[in-house]
């Protein structure tokens, strides 16, 4: 999702998510903004997992696999879930 969301543009656009389950099988629905909440959800526990640190407040920490267009593509990430709300 990151890299996706390196393209400056994507706040302007309308985005569909397909969801794929575990068996690499297309997940039914239609998407009114909840099958893309969910990937947002899935987004954020990802990164919450992996790219903070600390238990009560989670602070992201700077890791060399993200440079800044990776930082970038978090924080459109980060736009484009509040324009959901």
């Amino acid at each position: 999702m990151i890299d996706i969301f390196k393209d400056l543009s994507l706040l302007n656009q309308h985005i569909k998510v397909i969801m794929i389950n575990s068996s690499g099988k297309k997940e039914g629905g239609s998407d009114v903004n909840g099958i893309f909440r969910d990937a947002l959800s899935a987004f954020w526990t990802l990164f919450k997992d992996s790219c903070t640190i600390r238990e009560d407040e989670r602070i992201p920490v700077i890791r060399l696999a993200y440079q800044a267009p990776g930082w970038e593509g978090i924080a459109r990430i980060h736009v484009k879930d509040y324009d959901h709300l």
